[in-house]
């Protein structure tokens, strides 16, 4: 087990998120991302990190890769109810549908924190 540790400061009307090495501005009133927007970016990116890391031990070259995340929210209890992502990618599809399975079925754990709660959804389309 590993722990992750993050502090968020509110400051001047702005959210700063800092892990102790990096800072990122989230949201200033009416402007920036959200933090709804922040879990669904973090769930593209850990995906793609892990898309990354299986196509390139399968010697896998690719030169794009994108990914659009959309979600529907509903309001009482205010949640997420689905999240569905979108890979656009130049690597073989063979090689994409292997890799974006293992992401969102094993290794994401964003995906894995939110499956349950909100219904994940995947496609593949071309670059």
């Amino acid at each position: 087990m590993t722990s992750k540790r993050v502090t968020l400061d509110f400051v001047d009307g702005r959210f700063l998120g800092s892990n102790g090495d990096s800072e990122m501005e989230l949201f200033r009133f009416e402007e920036g991302v959200t933090p709804v927007e922040a879990l669904l970016m973090a769930a593209a990116a850990c995906s793609v990190m892990d898309v990354n890391m299986i196509l390139g031990k399968r010697k896998v070259d690719f030169n794009v890769m994108r990914v659009e995340v959309e979600a529907e929210k509903v309001d009482a209890p205010s949640r997420l109810e689905s999240i569905h992502l979108r890979f656009a990618s130049d690597a073989p599809r063979e090689e994409m549908e292997r890799a974006v399975r293992l992401s969102l079925e094993k290794y994401c754990t964003v995906i894995n924190t939110v499956r349950g709660v909100a219904r994940v959804t995947s496609e593949i389309v071309e670059a």
